[in-house]
Order: structure tokens, then C-alpha cells, then sequence
């Protein structure tokens, strides 16, 4: 019970950190545009609008609000269920925080 706090109160954490990366970036560091979209073929279509920065830290809170919500409708019966859940969000929010911060060197 105590690790699955720990890992929610770290994942907020990040969430945190990663709303203010994103917020020193727009104001401070980044070009009007930045290629964002890498996937995309031609080079004009990977740039997009430097406010676009912050769908990362929303994605973020999105998956830390889906496993709140979880870990509040699982009772202590499931609780290999929620030490997974709190395993996967973590890691989902950790990856979208390096992919911002690669993100933030990169175009900055």
C-alpha cells in the first residue's frame, strides 16, 4: 500500500515538473516552431505550433487521473492489479517526460 503512494506521489511529481519544463520552454527557450511530429514525412509537415508543447504534460495528467481513478475502484482484494497499474502509469509518465525534456533540447 505504501509503494503504490510512493509511485502516485512521484508520478504527480513529474506530471508537476514536466507542466513547468513545458511552460519555461514556451515563454523562454523555444522557436515560434518547432518539428514536433517526427514521423511525418516531408520536413514542413513535422513543424507545428510551439503551444503544442503542452499536449505532453496533458497526456501526462490524463494517465495520472485514468490510475486515480483505478487505484480508488479496486478495493485491497486486487492488489497485484494495482501495483500493476501503478507500475504502468509510471513508466507511461516517465517516458513522456524524457521524450519532453529530448523534445526541449532538441528545438530549444
Amino acid at each position: 500500500m505504501k509503494l503504490i503512494q510512493t509511485i502516485h506521489t512521484v508520478s504527480f511529481l513529474l506530471c508537476i515538473t514536466s507542466l513547468l519544463v513545458a511552460g519555461l520552454g514556451f515563454f523562454f527557450f523555444l522557436q515560434p516552431e518547432i518539428p514536433l511530429w517526427y514521423s511525418l514525412y516531408r520536413a514542413e509537415d513535422q513543424m507545428t505550433s510551439k503551444a503544442f508543447i503542452f499536449t505532453i504534460p496533458a497526456l501526462m495528467f490524463g494517465i495520472y487521473g485514468t490510475s486515480n481513478i483505478f487505484r480508488t475502484l479496486l478495493k485491497d482484494d486486487h492488489e497485484s492489479v494495482r501495483h500493476l497499474i501503478a507500475f504502468g502509469s509510471f513508466c507511461c509518465i516517465l517516458m513522456f517526460f524524457i521524450t519532453l525534456i529530448r523534445i526541449m533540447v532538441i528545438a530549444g
